[in-house]
């Protein structure tokens, strides 16, 4: 961590103002390693169903880019040079991250397959994912926790590749997703990124990118999704 010392003013005893000289500490903003991801799930109503939790050789995250986070400039130019910009809000959110073998239900979840009868998920033109909510976990130099959330969105993957096998064994692919994210309501907020951190601050920052289940009653608490318009920055973690 960076230190760094602040004036401020303070009262002495007598009642005057004194010069006091404070030191504060600037966290780390560069981001070491992506230990997991936790995937919200929900219904058409918004609600929270499920949350997945994605690590290790289930789901293990290798890297993840978050693009679009900062909006368009608008430029005005008169008297021969600009003279006004502005640069409101945030772009197209979008994300791409590889998962080492994900869970076959989870993935067939996230991107809308149904299953039949047969228990065969089929892909067509009935086919739509949930809204999904993203919260990455990875460090900082100094060793603390980071969170980088996303709370609405939707995943797919684009194409399914195999091919036969070769004399020397070669590791398996990543399963690579991506997905586009927009505004949710969060405290009276139209939000569509958050990030902190220190593990003091997870169990909120998860409460509010993703919401919270009962275990007992499976009901979701504090997860409903309410939409609002968003308006080239990224940010990205890796293994």
């Amino acid at each position: 961590r960076k230190r760094k010392t602040i004036p401020t003013l303070g009262n002495a005893s007598n009642g005057d103002y004194v010069l006091i000289m404070t030191e504060t500490v600037k966290t780390s903003s560069t981001l070491i390693g992506f230990e997991k991801v936790y995937v919200g799930i929900y219904n058409n109503n918004g609600d929270l169903q499920e949350i997945l939790e994605w690590k290790d050789d289930h789901g293990g995250t290798v890297n993840m880019k978050i693009a679009g986070l900062d909006a368009d400039e608008l430029r005005v130019r008169a008297s021969n040079k600009f003279v006004w910009i502005s640069k409101k809000g945030t772009g197209d959110v979008k994300v791409e991250f590889e998962t080492f073998n994900p869970p076959y239900e989870d993935m067939m979840t996230i991107l809308g397959r149904t299953k039949d009868q047969h228990n065969i998920h089929w892909a067509g033109e009935d086919t739509n994912p949930p809204y999904v909510s993203l919260l990455a976990v990875s460090s900082n130099l100094v060793g603390e926790k980071a969170y980088l959330g996303l709370p609405k969105g939707k995943l797919g993957v684009n194409d399914t590749e195999f091919a036969t096998t070769e004399a020397k064994q070669k590791e398996p692919k990543n399963t690579k997703l991506s997905g586009t994210f927009v505004d949710k309501v969060i405290e009276g907020k139209s939000r569509v990124f958050g990030s902190c951190f220190g593990e003091d601050k997870f169990d909120k920052f998860k409460e509010l990118i993703i919401g919270t289940v009962d275990s007992k009653s499976s009901k979701a608490v504090g997860s409903s999704l309410s939409s609002t318009s968003s308006s080239t920055g990224s940010q990205s973690v890796s293994r």
